[in-house]
């Protein structure tokens, strides 16, 4: 087979889970480092509430982005000093802390992710992209 195009998918973190996360999750693509159940294994912990991920139902643009400043994305990673490891819990309180708003452990924005459905062609491409190595 000769390659004629490569496609480079590139998003940070939680960008991929939002946009492709489900590749894994839905089984279309199980190579892919994306949601899997356990779903709580993601979850972050915000003002004494529970946020685990959850899939977005609805089909109005986001009120607000996730913060992508350098302080706000060292919040988000969460680096614990003792382990030097990142606990990746932080996405909850860096978007309420942008925003000013008080998230809904429902339906909060930095934890929700599209279905393959949703985004058919960047899963698409996404799946294509990790098929290929």
């Amino acid at each position: 087979m000769s390659i004629k195009t490569v496609i480079l998918l590139m998003f940070e973190n939680r960008s991929f889970d939002h946009m492709l996360g489900h590749l894994s999750y839905e089984n279309l693509q199980p190579e892919a480092n994306g949601l899997r159940e356990p779903l709580e294994d993601y979850q972050n912990i915000y003002n004494g509430g529970v946020f685990p991920p959850h899939l977005i139902t609805a089909d109005t643009p986001l009120p607000f982005d996730i913060p992508h400043e350098w302080s706000d994305i060292q919040k988000q990673l969460a680096l614990d000093p003792n382990t030097g490891t990142f606990a990746m819990d932080g996405f909850v309180s860096a978007y309420a802390a942008a925003s000013n708003t008080e998230p809904n452990p429902d339906t909060a924005e930095p934890m929700g992710f599209f279905s393959s459905s949703q985004v058919p062609i960047t899963s698409f491409f996404g799946a294509a992209v990790l098929h290929l190595r």
